[in-house]
C-alpha cells in the first residue's frame, strides 16, 4: 500500500523498462467461467493528508492530520467461448475525509475486453477507464481537489513456442483529462507502439528484443508561439523472463531511449534504461521481491514536459500461519523534472527523492472474510524545501467475498 492511498495510475509509460511478472505459458485449454464479487471498507489515519509541507498545506487550505474512510465494491467476470474468453473487472468506491471535505471523491476503475487464442498465439484487446482524485504530492500548484479521468485502449499479440522464435506486438492509447479548469493544461494524450521478436528456450527462458515509438502531447498547453507541448520517444529493449524454477522467477531488462521534446527550451534526453522484477523463494515460509526501473514519463498531474525516474523496491513476505501473513517493504525513488516553458508562474522543484517504509498483516478469518492492517511512512526531499514533506499512514481494511 502506498502511503498516499491513491495508488499510482500512470498516464504514459515510455516503454523501455516496462516491468511485469512473467505470464504463464499460453495453452489452448479453455478458460473457466468465473464471477467474483467483493465488498470492502477501509479506515486510515493520516498524519499528512495534504502531502506537503506545513507552509504549502496552509496555502492550499488543507489540514495535514485527519481520518479517511473508503467503502468499495469489486466485480470480476470471465466468460469463455471455445478457446477464447471475454473478461471484465471493475471497482467502485468513494473517499470520505474527516476534515478535508473538498478532497472527497469517487474512485472508479474498470477494464474489459477479449482474449483470442489460436495456433499458440494470443491476441488481447481491452478498454480501460478510471476516475479518481489526483495525487496531491504530484501537484506543485496552489490548487487541490482535482478529479482526473483516464480512458484508453490496448491491444497485444503474443505467441509462444516450446523452442524457437515468435513475434510480439502491442499498441496502447491513453487519454487523461482533469476536472479543474486550471488543471486542463496538464490534460494528456498518449500513443505507444511496440514490436519485436522473442526466443523461447526452456533452459534459458524467454528472451525478447523490442522497439517502441511513443507520442505524448498536452492538447491544452500551448507556448506563446502557439506550439503544443509534448514529447516523442524512440526506445529499444532487451528483456529476459524466467517462469519456472522454485527459487527464482521474474524478468530483467536493459534498453536505450531517445526523448525529443516538441517545444524549444525543453532539454531532450537519451540514455540507458533498465528494469527488473524478481521473486526469490529460498524455501520455507519466506519470499523476497525486488523491483528496479529507470523510465521516462509524461504526466497529467504535474506541470512538466516529462520527468526521468529511477526506482528501487524490496519487500519480504512471510507466512506466519495457515491464516496469517506478514510483509515488510521499502522503496526509493528519484525524479528529475523537465519544466514546461508553456506554464508560467509554476516551477517544479527540479528534482526530488522519496523514501517509503512499511509493514502489513493479512488475516483470513475464513474463505470469505479478510482483514488487512498496514502502516507506512513516507518522506520526500526535494531540491526546493517548500516541497519537502513526511507523513505516517496507518489503516485497517476489511473485505467480504460474496
Amino acid at each position: 500500500m502506498a502511503i498516499s492511498g491513491q495508488g499510482r495510475l500512470r498516464a504514459a509509460r515510455l516503454g523501455v523498462c516496462l516491468m511485469t511478472w512473467a505470464s504463464p505459458a499460453m495453452g489452448q485449454e479453455p478458460e473457466e467461467r468465473s464471477l467474483e464479487l467483493r465488498v470492502g471498507a477501509s479506515a486510515f489515519y493520516d498524519s499528512n493528508a495534504a502531502r506537503s509541507s506545513r507552509v504549502q498545506a496552509a496555502a492550499r487550505g488543507l489540514a495535514r492530520e485527519e481520518m479517511e474512510f473508503r467503502p468499495s465494491a469489486n466485480a470480476a467476470l470471465v466468460l469463455p467461448f471455445d478457446q477464447h474468453a471475454f473478461f471484465a473487472d471493475s471497482q467502485v468506491g468513494y473517499e470520505f475525509h474527516s476534515r478535508n471535505k473538498r478532497l472527497e471523491s469517487e474512485r472508479i476503475a474498470a477494464t474489459g475486453g477479449v482474449r483470442l487464442r489460436r495456433a499458440g498465439c494470443q491476441i488481447e484487446a481491452r478498454a480501460t477507464y478510471s476516475r479518481r482524485l489526483s495525487e496531491l504530492a504530484d501537484d506543485f500548484s496552489a490548487t487541490s481537489g482535482n478529479v482526473e479521468q483516464v480512458s484508453g485502449a490496448d491491444g497485444e499479440l503474443q505467441c509462444r513456442k516450446g523452442v524457437g522464435l515468435s513475434p510480439a506486438a502491442s499498441i496502447s492509447y491513453r487519454r487523461s483529462r482533469n476536472a479543474q479548469e486550471v488543471r486542463r493544461r496538464s490534460d494528456l494524450n498518449s500513443l505507444t507502439l511496440t514490436g519485436g521478436i522473442a526466443y523461447d528456450q526452456p533452459s534459458l527462458g524467454r528472451l525478447s528484443l523490442l522497439a517502441s515509438a511513443s507520442d505524448q502531447s498536452y492538447p491544452h498547453r500551448l507556448s506563446i508561439a502557439g506550439r503544443r507541448d509534448g514529447i516523442r520517444t524512440i526506445s529499444g529493449l532487451l528483456r529476459l523472463e524466467r517462469e519456472g524454477g522454485a527459487l527464482l522467477k521474474g524478468s530483467v531488462s536493459a534498453g536505450y531511449i531517445h526523448v525529443d521534446p516538441d517545444l524549444p527550451g525543453v532539454r531532450g534526453f537519451e540514455g540507458p534504461t533498465y528494469g527488473a522484477a524478481l521473486r526469490v523463494t529460498p524455501g520455507g515460509r519466506a519470499a523476497l521481491e525486488l523491483t528496479a526501473e529507470r523510465s521516462v514519463e509524461a504526466s497529467n498531474r504535474m506541470d512538466v514536459s516529462y520527468y526521468r525516474q529511477d526506482r528501487l523496491g524490496l519487500s519480504v513476505h512471510y507466512v506466519l500461519g495457515p491464516r496469517l501473513n506478514a510483509d515488510l517493504r521499502g522503496s526509493w525513488r528519484r525524479r528529475r523534472f523537465a519544466p514546461s516553458p508553456a506554464v508560467p508562474g509554476v516551477t517544479p522543484p527540479g528534482s526530488d527523492r522519496s523514501y517509503v517504509m512499511g509493514a502489513g498483516l493479512q488475516y483470513a478469518l475464513n474463505r470469505r472474510v479478510g482483514l488487512n492492517l498496514d502502516v507506512d511512512y513516507q518522506r520526500r526531499d526535494a531540491a526546493v524545501d517548500l516541497f519537502d514533506y513526511d507523513g505516517l499512514r496507518a489503516g485497517l481494511t476489511a473485505s467480504y467475498r460474496l
